[in-house]
């Protein structure tokens, strides 16, 4: 569980520091997470510190997930991204890139033809896909609901951040815990790609 402090909290700002020293691992994460009047979006502001005496590895990243009801298929993915890399299964059986590194957005299809890794697709679709974005020209990427005129963006600093992590489950998650009922993009920065691929 994280500790919470609020540091201010009025009409025109709200800001609360959270944090957590990891179990396992000798890891302390602090994370301030600001809000400001008359403001469309959310700062985060966020430290990773090792409190041990050995160096250690780690890979960092965020985890922001959009559902229903603002997906849906109407839904595009934009990022100014140069290459993704799809993943060998078993990692994600159901997908629809052939593996490989590839030019971003639009990829080999394993069912032939091409896939286009910008558009949502309906749960019926039943696609659990991941994929790796890098080489960003800048550190950001959005998610566009065209049916609603809603998006969101959200935006890092491609030097901490060189990776995306696309992950799409269009109700193709059979197993557990969801076994076909989830429906969800990811969109999330990270330090790196797993290394198990």
């Amino acid at each position: 569980p994280w500790d919470a402090e609020v540091l201010h909290d009025d009409a025109d700002l709200v800001r609360v520091k959270l944090s957590v020293r990891t179990r396992r691992t000798p890891f302390r994460l602090e994370r301030t997470v600001t809000l400001k009047a008359g403001e469309a979006h959310v700062r985060l502001d966020e430290t990773v510190t090792n409190e041990g005496e050995v160096p250690l590895h780690a890979m960092w990243g965020q985890h922001p997930c959009f559902g229903p009801p603002f997906l849906d298929a109407t839904c595009m993915i934009d990022a100014p991204a140069a290459t993704v890399i799809a993943p060998e299964p078993p990692v994600f059986a159901v997908g629809r890139a052939t593996p490989g590194r590839w030019k971003w957005p639009i990829v080999p299809a394993v069912a032939g033809g091409e896939v286009d890794l910008r558009e949502v697709l309906s749960p019926a679709t039943r696609v659990h896909d991941a994929a790796y974005l890098t080489d960003f020209r800048e550190g950001w990427c959005s998610i566009t609901n065209r049916a609603m005129g809603l998006g969101v963006a959200l935006s890092w600093p491609v030097d901490v951040f060189p990776w995306m992590w696309l992950w799409q489950v269009y109700g193709g998650q059979l197993e557990a815990p969801s076994y076909g009922r989830m429906y969800g993009v990811g969109l999330e920065p990270f330090t790196s790609y797993p290394n198990d691929l």
